[in-house]
């Protein structure tokens, strides 16, 4: 049972949630379901960002909610560009492919002939960089990250922190996803073609699909309409951090609008972008991933993309080829996650059933005194890891054995949600009442019960 989200820049990794519908969709043109479960989710300020459909040769369809700046009230719109994160990966892997096909790179160049001050950098393959199986350690993952994550850092100061880790595994045996891979990838793209990763995505995707709201968005908030992102501490939305993009490069500093991301993942398996056979090889995987890319299945049909977190920006990309749709979704305030909002569009689309979701019951306010009660550490002898319960800053935060702490919002003295990842936890007080002695974590249906240690 997996129950946490793990927030990394670049690598939010959702619970991800199925969506469970037909191989065809049912009169795709009409968009009354859609709007009707959008409107649910703007209504009760679920999210703040853009959602596009895009299908065939029609015009992407756009939904917005919410303030691309809370602090200059500027709203949200249809060419509001926000931070994509690990998107960009997918942009990476493409120009990887241009260069292969145009013969200034092999995928099976080792690591060594480009940065050969790596550890195990005569076994690592490009290949295995684009597979996430080169056994680079991921430097996102290391506390010290969140020190220098918003101070600019030149290419050499990076290569000097991602070469203090040791390899965490043999190239080609595993797969485990590392931002390292596409950082160093997208230095190589700079190497071989002797200019910027900047200049080379504007000449070989942004120019050639006409995309007008997509760039490397170094260093950042450049643009009047690029959002900002926001965290939600239950009751208010907060500015989130500011990643300098000098440091995610190819593994996250592109910044585009929803419907630029609809016609680039739409070029790129109409052929526009890269040969039939480099697409076919892009969608080969390996364990999990392909060539920056993953799959999701949906009943008989796949749908392929990626998606990102970077900051408090949150996205998802995806196309079902079966189908010709596109769906991207790009939101800088999540209360609820891509997922819950894709779920409810794509059942609407290939009619399905749905059943919209209650926002009725409100979030509530606790004092010091009784959130305290819920401090402590807590195991289940039917669950590896252990969670604790502090409190700071006036909300109560959770946290599992090695992963990060996030807020909970109380429902009331013993309930509370993290509802990103669909979680319920319902405290059991001592029979006095001054501490909790229990309580039972539900997700996804299943109910865990654990005691106080």
């Amino acid at each position: 049972m997996c129950i946490f989200v793990k927030i990394d820049f670049m690598n939010k990794l959702f619970l991800v949630s199925t969506f469970l519908i037909s191989s065809l969709l049912v009169n795709s043109q009409d968009y009354t379901g859609v709007d009707s479960v959008l409107n649910h989710f703007i209504k009760n300020e679920r999210f703040m960002g853009a959602v596009s459909l895009k299908q065939g040769n029609n015009l992407p369809k756009t939904y917005v909610a919410g303030f691309a700046s809370i602090e200059s009230r500027a709203a949200v719109n249809a060419n509001t560009t926000f931070r994509i994160g690990s998107i960009t990966k997918m942009f990476t892997s493409v120009m990887i492919l241009q260069l292969a096909e145009e013969g200034k790179l092999s995928l099976n160049d080792k690591l060594s002939k480009y940065y050969p001050e790596f550890k195990n950098s005569d076994k690592i393959s490009i290949e295995d960089m684009l597979y996430h199986q080169s056994g680079l350690h991921n430097f996102t993952d290391e506390s010290d990250y969140l020190a220098y994550m918003e101070i600019p850092q030149t290419h050499e100061d990076m290569i000097n922190k991602m070469t203090a880790f040791p390899i965490d595994f043999e190239p080609g045996t595993t797969n485990s996803y590392s931002n390292t891979n596409y950082v160093l990838l997208g230095y190589i793209i700079e190497q071989v073609s002797g200019s910027t990763y900047k200049i080379e995505l504007e000449k070989r995707i942004i120019k050639p699909l006409g995309l007008k709201h997509t760039s490397a968005g170094f260093p950042g908030q450049s643009e009047a309409n690029e959002a900002y992102s926001y965290g939600d501490a239950t009751v208010k939305w907060i500015p989130s951090t500011s990643t300098h993009l000098s440091i995610p490069h190819g593994a996250g500093m592109i910044v585009s609008n929803t419907a630029d991301l609809c016609y680039f993942i739409e070029a790129l398996f109409q052929g526009k972008l890269i040969s039939e056979k480099s697409l076919k090889s892009m969608i080969e995987f390996k364990g999990r991933y392909g060539k920056g890319i993953f799959t999701i299945p949906f009943y008989e049909s796949v749908s392929y993309g990626h998606t990102g977190g970077i900051d408090a920006f949150v996205s998802s990309l995806s196309y079902f080829p079966e189908d010709s749709l596109a769906v991207a979704i790009c939101l800088n305030g999540v209360r609820s996650t891509p997922d819950d909002i894709a779920i409810g569009a794509l059942s609407m689309l290939f009619d399905k059933p749905y059943t919209f979701p209650d926002f009725s019951k409100e979030v509530v306010e606790l004092s010091q005194e009784q959130l305290k009660r819920c401090e402590g550490l807590f195991s289940s002898p039917e669950f590896p890891l252990k969670i604790s319960f502090k409190v700071k800053d006036g909300l109560l935060f959770a946290q599992a054995t090695g992963q990060s702490e996030f807020p909970l919002e109380a429902l009331s003295e013993t309930d509370f949600r993290f509802e990103m990842a669909g979680i319920l936890i319902e405290f059991k007080p001592l029979a006095d009442g001054a501490k909790m002695n229990a309580f039972v974590l539900t997700q996804m249906g299943k109910s865990t019960e654990f005691s106080r240690e």
